[in-house]
């Protein structure tokens, strides 16, 4: 089902939030925006993938990282953008921790 404009705007006014909170090194700030975003719009794979991605490079918190984009995949399977990713992040996890 398709959004609204209304909730189109919603979604990117959220979105470009997040972003410019995340280039003013907000970290935190932009995590609560799209986590506002994901409560707000839980079928919005955009945020899921971003918080993903903030994760990952700013918090060092690879499995929340990877929990967050797998769930972009499961919203949006046909991105390639997302399991790219998420391959990004299994990979860096692979080597950081050696298997016993």
């Amino acid at each position: 089902q398709r959004n609204s404009d209304e909730q189109q705007a919603e979604i990117k006014a959220l979105y470009d939030e997040a972003q410019r909170l995340e280039d003013d090194d907000d970290i935190d700030a932009a995590l609560d925006v799209l986590e506002q975003g994901v409560e707000r719009f839980p079928n919005e794979a955009a945020f899921h993938n971003r918080m993903g991605v903030i994760l990952a490079l700013k918090k060092r918190d690879y499995q929340g990282a990877v929990s967050a984009i797998q769930r972009a995949i499961e919203i949006a399977p046909d991105n390639l953008h997302y399991k790219n990713n998420l391959g990004k992040i299994v990979a860096k996890v692979r080597t950081r921790q050696p298997e016993a």
